[in-house]
């Protein structure tokens, strides 16, 4: 965003997906609700260095970009943190732009786009229509497993993917929405158990 896109959404009303802070020597504690926010919405822009009262704006800037840049990359309790990786409940520094691309990947064909510039990242994940041939495409995949179940009531989600061609992920979500459909529900435990096509 340069300084003539910041001006321009400055003077607009109302927005849902850009937010300032002031934040001249470190980050608010609020900015890290507006970022989960905007990670679970649509996105959005997040600046400091900016101050608003009513509908008044007043750019002050920041006294030391590189920290406000820390203090977000930055773990909070650098020891906790460790800990939680060496016992496998977080992931290390960096894995998270590999999952996010692995797990677009399984779903979509068309890959994400890294843009940016010396201090930030931008990622843009296209958003994929869903077509009508997609849709049948969906039921012939749903079609497809209950046979496969009817076939072989303990086949694993890896089986069925390989036998139908699509990816472990996709049968997973597959399944999912059958088992939500109330169409199969499984019996036992992922180990050992098998499944049940419910009978309409």
């Amino acid at each position: 965003m340069d300084r003539k896109e910041l001006f321009d959404r400055l003077e607009e009303l109302e927005w849902e997906d850009f937010e300032v802070k002031e934040a001249k020597t470190s980050i608010p504690k609020s900015s890290f609700e507006t970022v989960s926010a905007f990670s679970n919405t649509n996105g959005g822009w997040l600046v400091f260095g900016v101050s608003q009262v009513d509908k008044t704006f007043k750019i002050s800037g920041v006294d030391n970009a590189e920290k406000i840049e820390q203090d977000f990359t930055m773990p909070r309790n650098p020891i906790v943190t460790k800990i939680f990786r060496v016992i496998k409940l977080a992931e290390n520094a960096g894995s998270g732009f590999d999952k996010m691309f692995n797990g677009w990947k399984a779903y979509y064909k068309d890959e994400p786009v890294v843009s940016g510039g010396i201090d930030f990242y931008k990622i843009t994940f296209p958003l994929v229509k869903i077509t009508k041939a997609s849709e049948k495409t969906s039921e012939k995949t749903s079609e497809k497993i209950i046979l496969l179940i009817r076939e072989n009531p303990a086949i694993s989600a890896k089986e069925i993917a390989e036998k139908i061609g699509v990816s472990s992920r996709a049968i997973e979500m597959q399944i999912a929405n059958l088992k939500q459909n109330k169409i199969i529900k499984r019996i036992g435990p992922d180990k050992g158990g098998m499944w049940e096509v419910m009978e309409k």
